[in-house]
């Protein structure tokens, strides 16, 4: 492995260290510009206090889930999303508008996954709060 390969502050033959940061939030928001500047202002803290590669997990709901993403995308995390359910399913809480933002950025996914893939809705997304804090 060539040294340029290497995470900073990695020293040869150790592993990085992996944090996961976890976000759940509304949908309606009264400030989006002031959720979306707590959130950066958060992730960045995270980075600069807590060394080694973080990875963002949330849904991608509208609203600060959203701003989550773009926040967490903006500063260089791995972002890992997780679909409370398939996404053929899922675009129904989505007007056809919102749902184009939403597939759009799952283009920018690193991992996505799927919570339930049959089952009752409201379990589903119970299960996906389970995982990563909230859908």
């Amino acid at each position: 492995m060539s040294e340029q390969m290497l995470t900073p502050n990695v020293a040869v033959g150790q592993l990085p260290l992996f944090h996961v940061v976890g976000f759940s939030g509304h949908r309606q928001l009264e400030s989006a510009t002031g959720v979306a500047e707590a959130i950066g202002a958060a992730l960045k803290s995270l980075q600069r206090e807590v060394p080694g590669e973080w990875i963002a997990l949330s849904s991608i709901a509208g609203g600060s889930d959203q701003l989550f993403v773009q926040k967490a995308r903006a500063i260089g995390l791995s972002w890992h999303a997780i679909l409370p359910l398939p996404r053929l399913e899922f675009a129904q809480d989505f007007t056809p508008a919102e749902w184009a933002v939403v597939e759009e950025t799952l283009t920018k996914a690193d991992h996505q996954s799927v919570i339930s893939e049959t089952g009752e809705r409201e379990d589903a997304y119970l299960d996906c709060d389970i995982q990563d804090g909230g859908c």
